[in-house]
Parts: structure tokens; C-alpha cells; sequence
């Protein structure tokens, strides 16, 4: 017989719940939108990079994309005033709070998930979900349930001025762990010039021209805008002709705010791999690591000695960095201890081996030792470029070297 849409509603309504698996996998998320750049020419190819809110990347933290959405340049429709849009969606997100920032490649050579490739590089354009155009606060999207998030806008219009960091280390550079007295290392910028594939190539200008007098900084007369360097940024934020604290510790420590930010991170032993080249092993459970930041400048600013303007980003070509025989011991929780041979912990709680390096300029722009580079052996595409400086690295010890 027909049924009435009263019938149907009885009918309905005797049904009992849908029965709930408490087993069942959680629904899946999904960021989607539009990718506006402006004042951009001819778009190249745009990488929308999902972090999780709470690990962002470079440089407001240290966090890695959790997964990307490309948008290739031929998607790109621009309008009268010069506005090219795109769209995009990224999917399998779980619930969560994410931000979005965005790369636009003009070059052809990133990929956020290999050290040498993963940053923008001078003349790419970047951007991001933000919560005001004024303030260009980054803004978290919010997801949960296995929701569709649509009209999520993201804007590039931030042309990269600068290089990244690219530097070399000196071989064996050794840090005791038992010696009490301050210890520092110089990291020298460095031209990157190598192949990442039988097309692709890395080509980083540089380094700057040393100048005559502060030999540590560039040259400006002779600098270009897009050659290797460290830009130092001592932050003075109130103006006052001093570098303010570091907002990360208890201003009591007087650790300055300076720009780059270093950061070492332990990598264990090193072994080859026929497939990988040189791959390292920190015997540690998954997702636990140990690692810290150590500080440009600190020892000299102790002594009074800065070498450069406060307030602005000034360009070296050295970087003096202070090591002390400290870090944290991070767990899969999140949760971490801190670790001091200073404070009294046990020596064998810092280990012994090789660590990385990382720099992170105030653009976010940064570089890693050691990369793949050298560990696979990237081929050079020029004389002037030796790949097996991109090997270094930092030895932590418990011996002093002999006197």
C-alpha cells in the first residue's frame, strides 16, 4: 500500500539507534578553499603545508608539515586586478586544530619533506590563513567530526627577499660535556650548488663577500639580495637600544633574543645504506628525541662584543654560536625532562655522538646539517661547490681533547 509521510514518520520512528563501533575507525576531515595570490605575474606552482597548531613551523616553532595539498600553476584564473586564484583541499585530516601557510615555488626546487629543499629560497612568494589582513596573525582552523571545511582562504603576497642559510661546519667540531667552561663553534655561510635529480637543480648564490673591516660581516657594498648569509636580528621590540630577552625563558637567565635561532638535535651513530647513503640511528623508542638550542653570540655579548646593529637584520657571513651541556629528552606524550651536567645530571643522560644543526632565520627560511647532500652524495654542478661540506655536523664527547 502507499505509504503517507505520516506513515513513513511512524515508521521511522521505531527504528532503534544505529548501533555505534566503538571500534570503528574516527571520520576523516577536510580543509578546503581558495589560494589568492597578489600582485604575482605569471603563479608558479603553490604548496599548501598543514601543521598542527600546537607544532608550527619556522618561524613562530619547529614543527614539520603534516601533510601538503599541491596546486599546480595552470589552475590559477587571474582576474582584472591582477588577483590569480586556485583552489585546493587537503583531506584525511583527523579532528584537530590545524594552520596553513603557503609556498609558492617559482624556482622548482622545494620539497618540505628533504632538509635541502624543504624552505623557501630567495624570489618564491609565501603566505598563509590568516585571521585579519591587517595583522597577518596566523589563524587556526578547527576541524572535528568528519566535517567538510570549505571557504578557508589563503593569500600569498609576501615576496622572499633573502637566501637561505645555507653554512658549512668545520670538521670535527667537538663540544665536551664535562668541560665547565663556556664553549662556541663557527658556522661559515656557504654557495649550494648541486643536482637533486636528473632535471632538477639547487642553485644557492653565495656566500657574501667578507667585509674589510668586521670580517664576520658582509660586505654591503658588494652585497646582492640574493646571496647566502646570516641575517642576525637582535630584536628590540621597545626601542631602546638593547636586545630584549628571549621570550621563550625567564628573562632572569639573560638569554637575548636573537635572530637566527640554532638548534641541535642528537642523531646517534652512522651507518651506510646501499639505498640512503649515510643514515643515522639514536637507538631511541619512536617518537622520543633529545635536543636543544643553543645561542648566536652569547659568549661575546657576555664579553660586550656584538658584531652588529640592534633592531634590524644585518648580514654576516660567520655565525658564533655558545654551547652549553644542557637539553631536553622529549617523549612520544609530549611530555619532557630537562637535562643540565651543569645542575647535576648524569653525563651519560646528554650522549655522546653526533648531533645536527639547524639554523632558523627570522623569515622562517632555514638550513640543516648534515643533509642529504651529503649523506646520499647529490652531485655538484659547479667546481666552486664540494658536496661533503653539507656532512658536517656537531660531536658532543665526555673526553677534553689532549693538551
Amino acid at each position: 500500500m502507499n505509504k503517507t509521510p505520516l506513515m513513513v514518520i511512524l515508521l521511522t520512528g521505531c527504528y532503534p539507534d544505529a548501533p555505534i563501533n566503538p571500534n570503528a575507525a574516527p571520520m576523516l576531515n577536510t580543509i578546503a578553499g581558495t589560494v589568492v595570490a597578489d600582485g604575482i605575474d605569471e603563479p608558479g606552482n603553490v604548496m599548501v603545508l598543514i601543521f598542527r597548531a600546537d607544532n608550527p613551523g619556522p618561524p613562530n616553532g619547529t614543527g614539520s608539515p603534516i601533510t601538503i595539498a599541491t596546486v599546480s600553476h595552470k589552475a590559477f584564473d587571474t582576474d582584472a586586478r591582477g588577483l590569480s586564484s586556485a583552489s585546493y583541499a587537503v583531506t584525511g585530516l583527523e579532528d584537530g586544530d590545524y594552520l596553513l601557510t603557503a609556498l609558492m615555488d617559482i624556482d622548482g626546487d622545494f620539497n618540505p619533506f628533504v632538509d635541502p629543499l624543504a624552505g623557501a629560497t630567495c624570489l618564491d612568494y609565501v603566505g598563509s590563513h590568516v585571521a585579519s589582513l591587517t595583522t597577518r596573525e596566523p589563524a587556526v582552523v578547527s576541524v572535528d567530526g568528519g566535517v567538510y571545511e570549505d571557504n578557508v582562504l589563503v593569500v600569498i603576497d609576501t615576496l622572499v627577499p633573502i637566501e637561505r642559510p645555507a653554512f658549512t661546519l668545520p670538521a670535527e667540531t667537538t663540544m665536551v660535556k664535562v668541560d665547565p667552561n663556556p664553549q662556541t663553534y663557527t658556522l661559515s655561510s656557504t654557495g649550494v650548488h648541486t643536482a637533486f635529480s636528473t632535471t632538477g637543480v639547487l642553485d644557492l648564490e653565495g656566500p657574501c663577500t667578507a667585509d674589510t673591516v668586521n670580517p664576520v660581516a658582509c660586505d654591503l657594498a658588494l652585497l646582492t639580495p640574493c646571496e647566502t648569509a646570516f641575517y642576525v636580528y637582535a630584536v628590540d621590540n621597545d626601542g631602546d637600544g638593547y636586545i630584549d630577552s628571549h621570550p621563550d625563558y625567564d628573562p632572569r637567565l639573560g638569554l637575548p633574543n636573537i635572530w637566527p635561532r640554532v638548534y641541535v638535535r642528537y642523531l646517534g651513530t652512522p651507518s651506510l645504506d646501499p639505498d640512503l647513503g649515510v643514515v643515522y640511528d639514536d637507538g631511541l623508542p619512536e617518537g622520543e628525541y633529545i635536543a636543544s638550542e643553543n645561542f648566536p653570540f652569547a659568549l661575546e655579548l657576555a664579553m660586550g662584543a656584538f658584531p652588529a646593529p640592534v633592531g634590524m637584520p644585518y648580514p654576516l657571513q660567520q655565525l658564533s654560536v655558545t654551547w652549553a651541556p644542557a637539553a631536553r629528552h622529549y617523549y612520544p606524550d609530549g611530555t619532557y625532562e630537562n637535562v643540565d651536567i651543569r645542575l647535576g645530571s648524569d653525563p651519560a643522560s646528554l650522549p655522546d655522538g653526533i648531533w645536527s644543526v639547524s639554523v632558523v632565520l627570522h623569515s622562517g627560511q632555514t638550513w640543516t646539517l648534515p643533509n642529504e647532500i651529503g649523506t646520499m652524495g647529490w652531485a655538484a654542478t659547479s667546481a666552486d661547490f664540494d658536496p661533503t661540506t653539507q656532512l658536517g655536523y656537531l660531536a658532543v664527547t665526555s673526553e677534553s681533547a689532549p693538551q
